[in-house]
């Protein structure tokens, strides 16, 4: 009874699956009909009004870019120190971390470099 049942559903899917298909390659073949129809000419139609230009001469020069200026950092590593509490509450470290501040030229603000960080010592 069970194989009976098994071949009934197969049977019925790929009936469905077939059905579906052919619904969908009809349905395909009327939608690109009708884009056809109504794009006839516009490609066209946009290349009249876009032409490529001229490259340029052997005697023009290429446009030379502006170098973008660098970044002015001053010459001393600060530090940034912070505490590291123990979980367990027995002796609390300080560290900290290196920095240096820098100017950008273009954005026309300062901001911070970072370095490495280290442990000092109990605090």
């Amino acid at each position: 009874m069970r194989r009976i049942m098994l071949v009934f559903t197969m049977i019925a899917l790929v009936m469905t699956m077939v059905a579906v298909s052919a619904l969908s390659g009809t349905a395909q073949g009327d939608h690109d009909d009708q884009y056809d129809d109504e794009s006839d000419g516009w490609y066209d139609d946009w290349l009249e009004g876009h032409t490529k230009a001229d490259p340029p001469d052997e005697e023009d020069s290429p446009p030379v870019p502006e170098p973008d200026p660098e970044p002015v950092c001053l010459p001393d590593w600060l530090q940034d120190w912070y505490i590291w509490e123990d979980p367990r509450g027995a002796e609390d470290w300080w560290y900290f971390y290196w920095y240096k501040w820098c100017y950008d030229p273009t954005e026309e603000e300062w901001f911070e470099v970072w370095d490495d960080w280290e442990w000092w010592g109990p605090a």
